[in-house]
């Protein structure tokens, strides 16, 4: 894998992205201090069962992270829950969360489309972490196959 020892991924689009996130948090951590989150929203159903889900303010959640990750592993953490989703931090709390070298990986889902494939963003959207050391951008398969309208393109 190209991924350095200390990196900072946002994950970006739609389509795949939360299946991209645990894939490789999971494949990462075998080796490394993974943590997964969003600057937006995850559904609160899309993290596995039995995965290490640490929830808090940043202060909180930075506190404990060396406890959870004493060793190559993975932990998901949001600041809560909010009608079945976990709500995300803002993208300077994942750059501090990064510079503080508390985990070798921090992976973002730093974007979301409400399970469309496609996506069509607003001015404010993506909500990129500054201190990204590699993005990957999502798309649906159906963006081959399907016509591109209101059922297939979030925010068309």
């Amino acid at each position: 894998m190209l991924l350095g020892d200390r990196e900072l991924v946002s994950i970006t689009g739609a389509g795949g992205k939360t299946s991209l996130m645990l894939a490789l948090g999971f494949r990462l951590s075998l080796r490394h201090r993974v943590v997964l989150t969003t600057t937006t929203h995850l559904g609160e159903d899309q993290v596995p069962r039995g995965m290490n889900l640490l929830m808090g303010n940043l202060d909180e959640v930075m506190a404990e992270l060396p406890a959870r990750l004493d060793r190559p592993g993975c932990v998901a953490i949001a600041r809560g829950i909010e009608e079945g989703k976990l709500v995300g931090f803002a993208p300077v709390d994942m750059d501090t969360l990064h510079e503080s070298g508390l985990a070798d990986v921090v992976i973002v889902e730093a974007d979301g489309s409400k399970g469309f494939p496609v996506k069509g963003y607003a001015d404010h959207e993506p909500a990129i972490p500054s201190k990204t050391t590699c993005q990957f951008v999502v798309v649906g398969s159906e963006l081959f196959s399907e016509a591109l309208d209101e059922k297939t393109v979030f925010r068309l």
